[in-house]
């Protein structure tokens, strides 16, 4: 499922926009109707900016409509009309537009800001503990808004049938679930629910989630947070980690983190670096559990009796300790480009552990650099590939013997 987010200012996309992205949405923020349909395809999460916060009400309508019938046109598109949590512009006119142009005959409207104090008590806006008009927005030279009760803010531009759940109402998902079907189809067209707290919104995002019918979520910043989860728009990708170091340090973080997180382990000998049908029977492997969504570990040596059994076998191929070295890390750079040259689209992170590793992996696919992003823990950083094929690829790099026994596990849930 692709989320269409309509938003009516370019800072309003961009608060929302982040909410999606963080969660490892790939999301854009465009003012161009005419790459709205591109737009929606090569990503998770299109915010639609209407610049329509200053218009006039027939003109922030045409606007809204006109995007929205565009949107309609897709397949599998979830629509979140974006508010301002202190409900500045056109809110009647443009739910009323999203409606008419998604031609849906339903909306859930739910704006509270808790983590801003921005809370919806008995179907008014209050803004730390005050009501609406009683705050400076009052005052706003543009668009001062004087009242704090939503059904009548919108009623000011939507003629639509608007009704409030309170939080004195049985305030439980299953409940509130048969009270929204109860009030649609007893005709009503816009439900604004109370919220206070972000557990609030939680609940709620779970609930609408369940609806079976087509409706636009109608939501500030703070209900955006819980969409992704509430309506799974996130679709798993795994973690691939190539374990090229042979530090203490980090097997002992593989076995740490192996208790509580879900991953495979592919051990690779140096005898199947020097037999095609062998390595090439693994990559198939990789691939496949890569299609079935798996995280996986690729390592070299589970112990020190591994490194032993490689350096005979290499001394037996004529290999001195370098060159053995060199040649491991040939292979897991080979393997690494090759999997990515299949399933770079179908990971959602990259960790490599060992220097020697990495730049053979860079060698092999022609990376020139990294681009560093962040630092996931000190002397870790996360970066991405400078390659017009691999920069999607969240990348993070680490020293052998960096960490503590903790570290890959909070490696995996950065990635995650």
């Amino acid at each position: 499922m692709k989320l269409a987010i309509i938003a009516d200012d370019f800072t309003g996309s961009n608060d929302t926009g982040v909410q999606f992205a963080k969660k490892g949405l790939q999301t854009v923020v465009t003012t161009n109707i005419n790459e709205l349909m591109s737009n929606i395809t090569d990503n998770d999460v299109v915010v639609f900016d209407t610049e329509s916060r200053f218009d006039d009400k027939v003109t922030a309508y045409e606007k809204v409509y006109k995007i929205s019938k565009k949107i309609k046109q897709l397949d599998n598109v979830l629509v979140y009309k974006k508010l301002d949590s202190t409900f500045r512009g056109n809110i009647g006119s443009e739910i009323d537009g999203c409606m008419q142009g998604m031609g849906y005959d339903f909306a859930v409207v739910i704006p509270a800001l808790p983590s801003n104090g921005r809370k919806t008590i008995e179907g008014h806006v209050k803004v730390n503990g005050k009501f609406l008009q009683e705050t400076e927005i009052a005052k706003d030279p543009k668009t001062p808004v004087n009242q704090s009760y939503i059904p009548d803010i919108i009623a000011n531009q939507c003629q639509r049938k608007v009704e409030v759940i309170t939080k004195d109402y049985d305030y439980t998902e299953e409940k509130l679930l048969e009270k929204l079907i109860e009030l649609r189809n007893e005709g009503t067209e816009i439900v604004v629910f109370d919220a206070e707290s972000d557990i609030d919104l939680k609940m709620l995002s779970e609930m609408i989630s369940k609806l079976d019918s087509q409706f636009i979520i109608v939501g500030t910043a703070g209900l955006a947070e819980y969409i992704t989860d509430a309506f799974q728009l996130k679709i798993r990708k795994s973690i691939l980690s190539i374990i090229g170091s042979v530090s203490d340090v980090t097997r002992e973080q593989i076995i740490y983190a192996y208790t509580s997180h879900d991953f495979d382990i592919i051990d690779i000998s140096i005898q199947d670096f020097f037999e095609d049908d062998r390595k090439e029977k693994i990559l198939q492997n990789i691939l496949q559990l890569i299609n079935d969504k798996k995280d996986i570990v690729i390592r070299t040596a589970k112990d020190k009796k591994d490194i032993q059994t490689a350096c005979e076998y290499a001394e037996e191929k004529g290999l001195n300790k370098y060159e053995t070295s060199d040649f491991i890390a040939k292979g897991l750079g080979e393997i690494t480009g090759e999997i990515l040259n299949e399933a770079s689209n179908d990971l959602s992170g990259l960790f490599i552990t060992g220097g020697d590793t990495l730049i053979k992996i860079a060698n092999y696919l022609n990376i020139e650099g990294m681009k560093i992003i962040d630092e996931v823990l000190p002397a870790i950083p996360m970066g991405r590939f400078v390659h017009e094929k691999y920069c999607d690829i969240h990348v993070v790099t680490k020293a052998g013997a960096f960490g503590n026994k903790e570290t890959f596990s909070d490696i995996l849930d950065y990635l995650r």
